[in-house]
């Protein structure tokens, strides 16, 4: 969305990030794979007139778990509740979703066993909202099921368990537009055959 408004996140083409090479991509997904800021905005507007709050706290968390959101807004003996709900409404709304531009073919360039998915949603969630977007389930999910902190920066002790490398380091994770990351891939940054290392950059949360 912001991309086709024209607005750009400015990088500088020769930060020591892209002379590297990695062993293997990291993908967050809403807003990197899959363009679902609609769908999220109208699954939330649902449940705040359901519950009769504001949807107002949402735009000041983007990219946190719904738990986070849900605990801003509904009293402690709703909450459970809550979080059923927004994930039915959420699940109702994954339906023919587009994908970031030039995000599947980007994806679909790294090898299988060389990429994972990272985000904040859940398993279901987020394996709903790929398929609606044309995106292959990846081997390696890592989501808000596996780990007690939120986006951009999940726990490393989540890696051994979820099938990823054992270690952050040689990692290159993607949360910039699949334009801009294609662009630095073919100079040979983010490349998934030759190993490097380095500490994936870290970037603004998205929802």
């Amino acid at each position: 969305m912001l991309a086709d408004l024209g607005v750009r996140t400015p990088l500088d083409p020769d930060a020591a990030l892209f002379s590297r090479s990695f062993d293997a991509v990291l993908f967050d997904l809403d807003g990197t794979l899959v363009d679902s800021t609609a769908s999220v905005i109208r699954a939330w507007r649902r449940f705040a007139a359901h519950y009769g709050v504001s949807s107002d706290p949402l735009h000041e968390n983007h990219g946190q778990p719904a738990r986070t959101l849900i605990a801003r807004l509904l009293p402690t003996g709703l909450r459970a509740e809550g979080l059923d709900r927004i994930l039915e409404l959420e699940l109702a709304d994954a339906v023919a979703l587009p994908e970031v531009r030039g995000a599947r073919a980007f994806y679909d360039s790294i090898p299988a066993d060389r990429r994972a998915v990272v985000t904040s949603g859940t398993a279901p969630l987020a394996t709903a909202r790929l398929r609606a977007a044309g995106f292959t389930t990846p081997g390696v999910f890592v989501t808000s099921d596996d780990v007690p902190g939120a986006s951009p920066t999940p726990s490393p002790s989540s890696w051994p368990r979820t099938g990823s490398v054992s270690t952050p380091s040689g990692v290159w994770c993607s949360r910039m537009p699949p334009r801009e990351s294609r662009r630095h891939a073919r100079r040979g940054a983010p490349s998934s055959r030759s190993p490097g290392r380095s500490s994936p950059p870290r970037s603004p949360p998205t929802s």
